[in-house]
């Protein structure tokens, strides 16, 4: 058996019921196991609704978007799926994106921008018109006070 330690972070706790941090032991000798199996053993074990898995998955791997760190080093520089898992291994994974969904609120957010500049011009006329509008009401007043 290896014993490790599995974080999730950046919201990504949601797909282990909020549960940020986990201890697990994988059955597998030391040498044995790589990260892939990891993987395996995390959508096996924690995940727990099956259609959060793509939320962590994507094309047999962890999905892009993604930070993986093995001993606080980018899994990158460990050979991603082929690093051999020791004991007292701590696994990161920390969502940095929102994937679409962020994209969406991007452009949402744009549209907003947009419709306010477009309701700032709309009132800005409003105000000149209402400006001359109380200029011609003061300009009619003093004439009948004048005589």
């Amino acid at each position: 058996m290896i014993k490790i330690k599995v974080e999730f972070l950046g919201g990504l706790d949601v797909i282990s019921g909020k549960v940020r941090e986990h201890r697990l032991s994988l059955p597998l000798e030391e040498g044995e196991a790589t990260m892939k199996d990891v993987i395996d053993h995390i959508t096996k074990t924690i995940i727990e609704h099956e259609k959060d898995i793509p939320v962590f998955i994507e094309e047999g791997t962890v999905r892009p978007g993604i930070l993986v760190l093995i001993n606080d080093t980018d899994w990158e520089l460990e050979d991603k799926e082929d690093y051999v898992v020791e004991s007292g291994d701590v696994f990161t994974f920390t969502q940095c994106d929102q994937g679409g969904e962020a994209e969406e609120n991007d452009e949402e957010a744009e549209e907003n921008d947009e419709e306010a500049e477009e309701n700032d011009e709309i009132l800005f006329n409003e105000m000149v018109v209402l400006e001359e509008f109380e200029e011609q009401r003061f300009a009619d007043s003093l004439r009948r006070a004048n005589g």
